[in-house]
Formats: structure tokens, sequence, C-alpha cells
């Protein structure tokens, strides 16, 4: 389910919203159709040099100093 920020053309409102599949997104505040999707920064884990990758059992993070219930922290 991505979430996307967009700007409403009609009443200049800035918002974020999940979208599911083929859904036509409305401005939540005037409900209006015209929106201009914004650029926006992905959401995710920046490694540093420093960072040591987790043990844990889905070594799904790689940021052990981030993980909750790692072994390492």
């Amino acid at each position: 389910m991505p979430l996307y920020e967009y700007h409403c053309l009609k009443c200049s409102e800035d918002f974020e919203l999940l979208i599911f599949g083929d859904q036509v997104p409305r401005c939540p505040h005037c409900g209006a159709k015209k929106l201009q999707q914004q650029i926006s920064a992905s959401a995710g884990h920046i490694r540093s040099g420093a960072a040591q990758h987790c043990p844990g059992p889905s070594d799904a993070c790689g940021l052990a100093s981030a993980c909750r219930g790692c072994p390492k922290t």
C-alpha cells in the first residue's frame, strides 16, 4: 500500500493518502479530485559505516541499533 503526498489544486491543502489498487484519490478537506502528486522522500533505513547487520531471524532491518528486540541492542 503506497503512501503518496498530494497538493489539492482547489483548496491548496497538502496531505498524504494511502492508495489501494486503482482507487481515485480525493482531497480529504474539500473532496476535489484535481490533485497534484508531490515528489516525496522515500522512507527507509540508511546504513551508516558503523552499523552492524542484524543477526535476527528475519535479517530484515540491517541496522542493529534500530531493531526492536534485536540481541545486539
